[in-house]
């Protein structure tokens, strides 16, 4: 059995009980999509509120915008609320943030595709016991602080798919697939946990202290340089020794 069921995964619960050592990251967000308005015209909006609180906007291509709410704040076991409970959560928290949090909050009650987490890293010891292992953020989740979420489980996906495929010992596979994959996960997880903080201050003077980094930043040849550091490929394994998947072929159907 693979198990690929993300941060979450109820049956990684009752295969391995206790083996998940999460690692928290003081963050809680909440993604869904809300009416674009003629003032969503740039490319992402961002607000900060004091206590920690921010609002993000995006357009997006299906003539709509995607909204975020974050929090920086330690978990009190929100991800496990139903999602009447995590909306008057949001509600209440959001509710003097000022900007455009009205506006947000009105279309998150009318939202159809709300998600809400709180952000946690899975650290798992072991990916598979007897003819179960773990793959993707059931495995590993990085959160999407690391940016790689995809990356990790294409590669966890084709790794383990070429460790099936060349052999008949289960274990032996998935010691193998194990192996070559720790090491990228290992890197990817090690997004350190300032980065919330710095992104959601809590007061009026972190505030504006972070606009003002990040005003520097923008300048031309810091952004050239910063992209050089944060923009890094992550060490990924050695895949030549898996079959390449067969291409697109010419063929058609009678």
């Amino acid at each position: 059995m693979i198990v690929a069921e993300g941060v979450g995964s109820a049956t990684r619960e009752l295969v391995f009980p206790g083996e998940n050592d999460p690692r928290w990251m003081d963050l809680t967000i909440a993604y869904f999509t809300i009416p674009r308005q003629a003032d969503d015209d740039r490319m992402w909006r961002w607000y900060n509120a004091t206590n920690g609180r921010s609002i993000s906007l995006r357009p997006d291509t299906h003539g709509t915008t995607r909204a975020m709410l974050s929090i920086q704040k330690p978990p009190e076991g929100e991800q496990d609320w139903d999602v009447a409970q995590q909306k008057a959560f949001l509600q209440e928290t959001f509710s003097d943030a000022g900007w455009q949090a009205q506006r947000v909050l009105e279309g998150m009650n009318n939202s159809d595709d709300f998600y809400f987490d709180v952000l946690r890293q899975v650290r798992m010891p072991n990916w598979s016991k007897g003819r179960v292992v773990l793959t993707g953020d059931a495995a590993w989740c990085a959160t999407p602080l690391a940016g790689i979420g995809a990356t990790l489980a294409v590669t966890g996906a084709y790794v383990l798919a070429g460790e099936l495929a060349g052999q008949n010992d289960l274990p032996s596979a998935f010691a193998n697939y194990e192996k070559a994959m720790r090491p990228m996960v290992e890197e990817g997880q090690g997004v350190p946990k300032i980065g919330p903080r710095l992104m959601n201050p809590q007061s009026r003077l972190g505030i504006g202290l972070l606009h003002t980094a990040l005003k520097i930043a923008s300048q031309p040849a810091l952004r050239k340089n910063a992209g050089k550091l944060f923009s890094r490929e992550p060490t990924a394994p050695d895949l030549s020794p898996y079959p390449k998947a067969p291409g697109p072929t010419n063929s058609h159907l009678a």
